[in-house]
């Protein structure tokens, strides 16, 4: 992604450390429709955003770092999610240090198991055809920020990577919605993934348990074939507010390119905690490279309830991303 630098100042530290921001981000917008709300101009989970990066040279290979992320919807001109009353930095509010050692951050970001688990995720979960329900059940915060969108207030570190091996880990007291007490008998927030990425291989594992004590266990893997990409993960969700069977969760993901244009096939399969109720869904689309920065894109979802006289959901969107 191309970033636009703008130097701020050449701070008078030992080694003349200097600092900068870049600025970068995404619009997406598109036509969406939907079984449910019928045709309308619409933008994408997270589609469009603004990225404030900021990056000091603390020298000895030392970096200090900071991360804001904007979301907003450019068909409302407001917040991302407006009618739902997200945070106007829904996307991300770190800061921390980074070296040889690896990078610590602090702050309000996708913990280690959400990140890990968006490299089965196609589409981002933005478009129609998105398939990533691996976490279907599971909230990582519904007490920080009242919204259960995955995102949560903690410390957060990711390894150097070596022979292909990574680690993240993301860890955090929770407090409840109400007062911003400790909850009493509930352990703190943990997030872990760890992944395998070399040869054409990619492999991952993790698990995060929230302050009510809800888990959530995951793996995955894709291999490139070079004419395609295929890949396939797996979790099982378990919360204290489901008694019973465990929630369980798949999806079969397969990525052709070709040239410009990369075909995308996805299917998931959702069988919910205590009721074992089951719902599929399958989804197909196409994005279409204009240049480094733009892309055309098209996809076809539709989620059909395994139950006796169960509903089924469809839609489709025509859209385009520009990046910055």
């Amino acid at each position: 992604m191309k970033k636009t630098l703008i130097a701020l100042a050449a701070l008078g530290v030992v080694g003349a450390a200097s600092a900068q921001v870049a600025i970068d981000g995404q619009i997406e917008l598109g036509i969406v429709n939907s079984s449910v709300t019928g045709t309308q101009l619409d933008a994408g989970n997270g589609g469009s955003q603004i990225r404030f990066r900021a990056n000091e040279d603390l020298g000895g290979g030392m970096s200090a770092n900071a991360t804001m992320a904007l979301r907003f919807s450019p068909e409302s001109g407001g917040l991302d999610g407006t009618a739902n009353g997200r945070p106007a930095f829904q996307g991300e509010t770190t800061v921390g240090i980074s070296g040889s050692f690896g990078a610590v951050k602090i702050g309000r970001a996708l913990p280690a198991l959400m990140m890990g688990t968006g490299v089965v995720a196609p589409w981002g979960q933005r478009q129609q055809a998105w398939t990533g329900m691996l976490t279907t059940g599971y909230a990582s915060d519904i007490s920080n920020d009242g919204s259960g969108l995955g995102r949560t207030d903690a410390i957060h570190y990711t390894s150097p990577t070596v022979n292909g091996i990574n680690v993240m880990v993301s860890g955090g007291v929770k407090r409840s919605a109400s007062s911003g007490a400790a909850v009493d008998g509930a352990g703190g927030f943990t997030s872990y993934w760890a992944s395998y990425n070399a040869n054409g291989l990619v492999a991952g594992f993790g698990s995060e348990q929230n302050r009510t004590g809800d888990r959530v266990t995951a793996y995955l893997a894709t291999y490139d074939f070079g004419v395609a990409r295929v890949g396939f993960g797996s979790s099982d969700v378990d919360t204290v507010a489901g008694a019973g069977t465990k929630g369980r969760n798949a999806n079969y993901t397969v990525w052709v390119p070709m040239g410009a244009l990369t075909g995308i096939l996805s299917l998931a399969d959702m069988k919910a905690e205590t009721t074992a109720a089951r719902s599929t869904k399958t989804g197909i689309g196409a994005s279409y490279a204009l240049s480094n920065r733009t892309r055309l894109y098209s996809t076809w979802g539709s989620t059909k309830q395994k139950t006796t006289g169960g509903a089924t959901v469809s839609g489709y969107d025509i859209g385009i991303t520009h990046t910055f």
